[in-house]
């Protein structure tokens, strides 16, 4: 008995993920009120206090920058109105941005958020 080939759609080829070594908590944290960003509200901070703590000193791809915030934000806003984690989702790109000493994963994290939102909203339209 002869075998069936296997059809598979080709997928697009995805870039390679730079790694960046990320700065200690003390300079991102730095960094973070320089830009106006940290020290807005008790809420905010601890988000970003989160976010920092767990990416500080180590080496990360711009998918692991966007898990973390993500699971920052869950952490530390799981008990606010979904509006707030909306609120904080939108300093994505500039926390990150700021705190990433390597634009070129800044920019791989900033695209994978962005693919994940997309995603999201398509799941959540077919369940209307």
């Amino acid at each position: 008995m002869s075998e069936i080939p296997t059809v598979r759609p080709e997928q697009p080829a995805k870039p390679e993920m730079k790694v960046a070594q990320m700065p200690g908590r003390d300079q991102m944290i730095g960094k973070l009120k320089e830009a106006g960003i940290y020290g807005m509200t008790p809420q905010s901070d601890r988000m970003f206090d989160a976010f920092v703590g767990s990416v500080a000193d180590s080496e990360k791809v711009g998918a692991g920058l966007a898990m973390a915030w993500e699971l920052a934000s869950y952490d530390t806003l799981r008990d606010y109105p979904p509006q707030v984690q909306g609120i904080m989702s939108m300093y994505f790109d500039r926390v990150i941005e700021t705190v990433t000493p390597d634009a070129e994963v800044a920019a791989q994290a900033k695209q994978f958020m962005q693919e994940v939102r997309e995603e999201a909203r398509k799941a959540k339209g077919s369940r209307e």
